[in-house]
């Protein structure tokens, strides 16, 4: 008698389960193909404990993040309000909302889960980050400079931060503050390159041309790259070609 084709009887047994099974059996065996990344897998069991348990608050996120990583974002977003129905206030299923948003470039929605998770997190200074780059991308500078305040109070220690409080509050206009802020980043990191030319800039609205220089001079030690036009406008609103 010939073996039974292994490959086979382990379909049949996945059809069973998928018929008889119970809600913990289909979840935990929709976990294991979770987490080993068969998500094609992974979502037919989600949906199998769904069939029996529609509020099941676990299965809805991670049959969202199934749709998501299977490139079916607006799926996603589908069953991530659907567990937001059943749990509000739930933060993996808001930051799972909020990540799927930001995919979508629907910002401006997405503001409004970002702001409860900060709500609900307020010691996480990651969830502040997050909804300040949200308003920084959306052109809400205040709230930016808000969010990003509250994350460097959270983190002061952490230069990414104040460079990013430092570009909003320069999308903000408010320049002494930016100047602050990049410079605090710098001191924390001078090697984060990102921050010279910002620095550089804001220096040029506050038409403190040495010190802009000097910046470049810094910043091209540390392989930070300049905008030539940045380069050239400096120039020409210093009346040098280069540092002193």
């Amino acid at each position: 008698t010939p073996e039974p084709d292994p490959v086979a009887r382990e379909r049949e047994e996945l059809l069973r389960l998928l018929d008889t099974g119970t809600t913990e059996e289909l979840y935990e065996r929709a976990n294991r193909f979770f987490d080993s990344r068969d998500y094609v897998n992974a979502f037919q069991f989600y949906q199998a404990v769904l069939n029996r348990d529609r509020d099941h608050l676990g299965a809805l996120v991670n049959i969202g993040v199934c749709a998501r990583r299977l490139g079916d974002v607006d799926g996603a977003v589908s069953w991530y309000d659907r567990a937001l129905a059943v749990s509000p206030n739930d933060v993996v299923a808001l930051q799972n909302r909020i990540v799927a948003g930001m995919m979508l470039g629907r910002l401006d929605e997405t503001i409004t889960f970002a702001e409860r998770l900060t709500t609900l997190t307020p010691g996480d200074p990651h969830a502040h980050q997050q909804l300040g780059r949200l308003y920084l991308e959306s052109g809400h500078f205040s709230g930016a400079v808000r969010a990003f305040r509250d994350a460097t109070t959270l983190d002061s220690g952490n230069a990414e931060l104040h460079y990013q409080l430092g570009v909003a509050s320069a999308a903000n206009d408010d320049f002494r503050a930016a100047d602050r802020s990049l410079a605090e980043a710098l001191r924390l990191n001078p090697d984060l390159r990102a921050a010279y030319a910002p620095k550089v800039q804001v220096l040029m609205f506050l038409e403190q041309y040495d010190a802009a220089w000097n910046w470049v001079a810094a910043g091209q030690t540390r392989g930070a790259m300049f905008d030539p036009d940045l380069i050239l406008a400096l120039q020409r609103l210093s009346g040098q070609v280069g540092p002193r």
